[in-house]
């Protein structure tokens, strides 16, 4: 029978800020916006004590997350000692979204005993200094990739569709790079939220034939499952039900509707509370 598994991360999974709000970016299409919803746990004791609650409240894990330096990493290497203290207390899974890795990184999130790695695969120039800030190129994450595909880690590579303000610019040559890269398990799609108060709040997204045209494209490029994950807006017509339609692996929290269509089609559906890297 065929599966759709939908995904529900909420309180078994949280996502977990150890920057708190703070990011040396201003990346254009969040400018510090979505910290806001994350647990903020910007020092040691706070991220063990938070790690302990969730574990106490039946958690399964959570997303180490939280804003950019400069150079566009995740600031991981000071807990590094509290999360190998977390996962030998504890038996919850973790998840990090690191931002550009260096082979010290690499080092460091192997020692940690990290789960997972979520990296925004973005072979794109133009979006990493227009839209992120950096002054930084593709290369960049093209080595961080190529390091995470060299490592002992499991890692998902994630897209954004429009994230190039709205328009499909990057993602056909971000999806053929991945291609030639061989151990991560699947490929995690969002689309661009236009956020209030973000330069992005009134791009216009593309249509959602075409988006559904990169995620096949994808699918038919790259021999590994594919999963819609939580940040999309939840107004794009019939996306979830064309993604169905596709063969899409996972939805994350996809509508009733969706649903009850995915089971006219044969589908089992297995609900999992937890991210959908995993």
């Amino acid at each position: 029978m065929k599966t759709l598994i939908a995904y529900y991360p909420g309180k078994e999974f949280p996502s977990v800020s150890i920057t708190g709000t703070y990011c040396a970016l201003n990346c254009k299409h969040c400018s510090r916006h979505y910290l806001q919803g994350m647990i903020p746990a910007i020092d040691e004791n706070t991220l063990y004590n938070m790690a302990k609650r969730i574990y106490e409240n039946g958690g399964k894990g959570f997303l180490l997350s939280g804003g950019s330096d400069l150079n566009g990493k995740l600031p991981l290497k000071k807990f590094k000692d509290v999360v190998k203290k977390i996962k030998r207390d504890f038996p919850l899974i973790l998840n990090a979204h690191t931002g550009i890795l260096d082979e010290s990184d690499i080092y460091i999130l192997e020692e940690m005993g990290i789960d997972n790695i979520s990296f925004d695969a973005v072979i794109s120039d133009e979006i990493i200094k227009n839209v992120f800030g950096l002054s930084k190129n593709s290369e960049y994450y093209k080595k961080s990739l190529l390091l995470l595909d060299r490592s002992k880690m499991a890692y998902t590579p994630h897209i954004i569709i429009g994230l190039n303000f709205g328009k499909i610019s990057y993602e056909y040559e971000t999806i053929n790079f991945l291609k030639e890269l061989n151990n991560f398990k699947k490929v995690i799609f969002l689309v661009l939220i236009p956020t209030k108060g973000t330069p992005m709040e009134n791009v216009k997204l593309p249509e959602v034939e075409n988006i559904i045209s990169v995620i096949d494209y994808s699918m038919k490029k790259i021999g590994k499952d594919h999963v819609i994950g939580c940040m999309r807006p939840r107004n794009l017509k019939n996306f979830e039900i064309m993604a169905v339609d596709l063969g899409i692996k996972g939805i994350t929290v996809p509508t009733p509707s969706t649903l009850e269509y995915a089971k006219s089609k044969g589908y089992q559906i297995i609900r999992e509370n937890i991210c959908c890297s995993f």
